[in-house]
């Protein structure tokens, strides 16, 4: 009879160390997530202020945005990043520059804003490509939760181990 208390005893004790280790390494692994998407989120806002202040100076130090110098440097400005669009319009919304689009179907941060040129406000759109920061965040998702899964079978294991022992 006692042994069979002390099984039971075990098991139960096992069982509820499992549930704490779920719901702390489930915890931890929010906070992880919870602080990645933030400084991701962060990162995609400052890339678009850092871009927006760079078409601002290279509109203001060319003054003529239909020129082909200006596009040069636009174009120079966005090589090697295919994950940012940038279009500027003039007031009656004729095309000045248009670099490459960002592909449909995918998540995008957009700020427009104007810039003083000499021929008049000039309108540009800034188009930042979100997709590849949201597969990183499936991606670390599916591992926490993997991590965080494994982790509470291992000490629930051990926990289960230990408590036989000491019973």
């Amino acid at each position: 009879m006692r042994a069979m208390h002390a099984g039971s005893l075990g098991r139960r004790l096992a069982r509820w160390l499992a549930l704490l280790a779920l719901a702390g390494l489930a915890l931890t692994c929010l906070g992880v997530y919870t602080a990645t998407s933030l400084s991701l989120g962060e990162r995609q806002a400052e890339t678009l202020r850092q871009k927006q202040l760079q078409v601002r100076h290279l509109v203001a130090e060319t003054g003529v945005p239909s020129s082909g110098a200006l596009k040069h440097k636009l174009d120079d400005a966005l090589v090697g990043r295919q994950d940012l669009a940038l279009v500027l319009a003039d007031a009656s919304e004729q095309v000045l520059y248009a670099g490459p689009a960002v592909p449909p179907g995918r998540r995008t941060l957009v700020t427009r804003f104007e810039v003083a040129a000499a021929t008049g406000p000039v309108r540009a759109t800034l188009t930042l490509d979100a997709s590849e920061d949201d597969r990183v965040l499936r991606r670390l998702a599916r591992t926490l939760v993997a991590a965080a899964l494994a982790g509470s079978i291992v000490i629930a294991a051990g926990g289960f181990t230990l408590v036989q022992i000491g019973l």
